[in-house]
């Protein structure tokens, strides 16, 4: 998830790798009962802005909320042999 949504840039340094670990399990959790690109993008905003105290750019969540979703659909449905 750090490579499509790192707001505070923890993504730089290798000891920080683990900074969103808390906020992930939310995601990855909801994602059994399919959770939406805009579900995860909603989350998203209002983690930055209540967690992190920082202010979304909404297009650089949108397209990570995005990601995000087809990434997990793909865990959760791998292909057949």
């Amino acid at each position: 998830m750090l490579d499509r949504w790192d707001p505070c840039g923890v993504g730089e340094n290798p000891n920080l790798t683990d900074e969103y670990d808390d906020f992930v399990s939310p995601i990855v959790a909801r994602a059994r009962t399919g959770i939406k690109a805009a579900d995860i993008a909603t989350y998203l905003v209002e983690t930055e802005r209540e967690m992190l105290g920082t202010e979304p750019d909404l297009e650089k969540i949108r397209s990570a909320a995005g990601e995000i979703a087809r990434i997990l659909v793909e865990l959760s449905h791998p292909p057949g042999p």
